[in-house]
């Protein structure tokens, strides 16, 4: 379906505008650092089970240390939230910072 929206648009050029392109590139990065925030709060908190279950994540398998996974994920919170932010209007950004906070409470004790 990608490929046959993506042949529609290249055949007809005049449906593309711009700022929808950016919108859309936009939500992608949130989308992103949204993804890169969830996944690494996960992996800090279940270090112990993903060494057993997933020896060959980065923090598992000690390629990537805990400090600099703790860097990474405030990095993509913030990146993510500042991007919801700047681009979209109060809902959106409200519903991207409860989707956070779902991911969160999801890997951090006292609630998974």
């Amino acid at each position: 379906s990608t490929a046959l929206v993506a042949r529609a648009l290249i055949g007809n050029t005049h449906l593309i505008k711009r700022s929808l392109v950016l919108k859309a590139l936009s939500g992608l990065l949130a989308v992103i650092c949204g993804n890169g925030y969830i996944v690494g709060i996960n992996q800090i908190y279940d270090i112990g089970i993903d060494k057993v279950n997933k020896p060959y994540l980065p923090i598992a398998a000690g390629d990537l240390s805990v400090r600099s996974a703790w860097l990474l994920v405030i990095f993509f919170a913030i990146a993510g939230l500042l991007n919801a932010l700047h681009a979209f209007d109060p809902f959106i950004t409200c519903l991207y910072s409860l989707g956070l906070f779902l991911g969160t409470i999801y890997s951090v004790p006292p609630f998974r």
